[in-house]
């Protein structure tokens, strides 16, 4: 099994423990997770037609009168709305709506007035973030309310990957994971977010912490998935964190996560992205007794290797030839000995078998 490599941009100090998901954790800003100018659910469209919108829906008009009737000061309230519709003319809006210290005026306001309108709420985040829906068809309102949910984790766990690369202290760390779990609040089970979660608590090496993570990143039902380099790395991971562990029993799932890995290979940046995948595979092959699977895993990991990863390749095959204890079982086959033959960085100069000649014109000596 090869040394593991760390991915995404976070530069972190050397820690030995995980930093708890904050209590208080860092409140987003409003206007950072309402939806864009090009950014609506899939069918709908801005609005176009006059009419369509009520006057009770609530638009950023509505959320602050009623922030005024509350008693909430001038600058203290947020909103953002977004009104779209359908080519059938069906119609809805979507809006979020944030306050630095909850009010319970508000909050009775809000709640009377989704009864009265037939609005949809769901609070967000703690202090009060809150997405509000109406659609003129109420059977919508739970469909959109869950899109608005889901696209404000998605902007939490991006802000938090731009924001990773300036992490150089625990508190900052602390601090950060504080804010990316605002977004694991909002949707637990998130890929996007358990990915960027599994690689800050694998940095700070917290493996157990980082498999259960990484395990919901890969999920193919997971909400908001990965993009499929993290889910490149995730599976890389889960493979190499198993092997770790030494344990038969977690070989099968290794081996899948790692499958799946190769699979997204494609997406890798460097070449020892796609390298440590197929040979970690090969690594479990091999512990698995698939001797022919392990072979084919081990040639395709030498062929990258050699062809990509230049002065460090004399290193990682080293490890492979005599170090690597995973490849036990595929030495004393010939296939091992030709195959590293084939990819070694110093191969022995061939031998000239044919016969030398003698010195002078043959005719021996005069």
């Amino acid at each position: 099994m090869r040394q593991s490599v760390f991915f995404l941009s976070l530069v972190l100090c050397v820690v030995a423990a995980t930093p708890a998901m904050a209590e208080d954790a860092p409140p987003f800003k409003v206007k950072d997770v309402a939806p864009g100018d090009d950014e609506r659910p899939e069918g709908w469209n801005p609005v176009v037609k006059s009419g369509v919108i009520p006057d009770t829906a609530p638009t950023v008009k509505v959320l602050l009168a009623l922030g005024k009737t509350a008693g909430i000061e001038d600058g203290t309230l947020s909103a953002r709305s977004r009104s779209i519709q359908k080519e059938d003319d069906t119609a809805a809006v979507v809006s979020i709506v944030g306050i630095e210290v909850k009010n319970e005026a508000f909050t009775n306001g809000l709640a009377d007035a989704a009864v009265k309108h037939g609005w949809k709420v769901r609070e967000l985040a703690s202090p009060m973030r809150v997405a509000v829906v109406w659609a003129s068809k109420a059977e919508l309102c739970e469909e959109l309310l869950t899109w608005q949910a889901h696209l404000a984790a998605k902007k939490i766990t991006q802000a938090a990957v731009r924001r990773s690369g300036s992490v150089s202290s625990m508190e900052q760390a602390r601090a950060l994971l504080g804010y990316v779990g605002n977004a694991l609040k909002i949707e637990p089970e998130s890929g996007m977010t358990n990915s960027f979660l599994a690689n800050m608590l694998d940095r700070m090496r917290n493996p157990d912490g980082a498999l259960a993570a990484y395990r919901k990143a890969v999920k193919a039902d997971a909400p908001i998935p990965a993009p499929p380099y993290w889910q490149m790395q995730a599976g890389a991971r889960i493979g190499h964190i198993l092997l770790l562990k030494g344990n038969k029993e977690f070989l099968k799932e290794a081996a899948k996560a790692l499958e799946r890995a190769v699979e997204l290979s494609e997406h890798a940046k460097v070449g020892v992205e796609k390298f440590g995948p197929v040979y970690n595979l090969a690594c479990a092959y091999s512990r698995m007794g698939r001797l022919d699977d392990a072979f084919k895993a081990l040639e395709k990991s030498l062929a990258i290797g050699k062809a990509e990863l230049a002065d460090e390749w004399g290193f990682h095959f080293e490890h492979a030839k005599v170090k690597d204890p995973d490849l036990e079982p595929l030495r004393g086959d010939p296939r091992f000995a030709e195959m590293l033959k084939k990819y070694d960085p110093n191969p022995a100069p061939e031998k000239d078998d044919a016969p030398e000649k003698p010195d002078g014109d043959g005719d021996g000596d005069k």
